[in-house]
């Protein structure tokens, strides 16, 4: 992903949670020169022991979900 300057400063914070959470990088154009921002990944660390624990998210399976009346959720 590329940014300038101007929209990495606006949301700074947003920008770097994105980058801690996916592990892409962003690159930013600031006066004709591209720098970029990455997660520094430590040493022995694989992807899955970085994993983040969601417990919010559905353990289910996918075909429960879609019988699920969502109407009846808003009530």
């Amino acid at each position: 992903m590329r940014l300038n300057s101007e929209e990495l400063i606006e949301n700074f914070e947003h920008w770097c949670d994105h980058v801690l959470l996916s592990g892409c990088s962003i690159e930013i154009e600031h006066r004709g020169h591209t720098l970029r921002l990455e997660p520094v990944i430590e040493p022995g660390l694989s992807k899955l022991d970085r994993l983040v624990s969601r417990p919010d998210f559905f353990r289910v399976d996918p075909d429960e979900i879609i019988h699920i009346d969502w109407m009846a959720e808003g009530d």
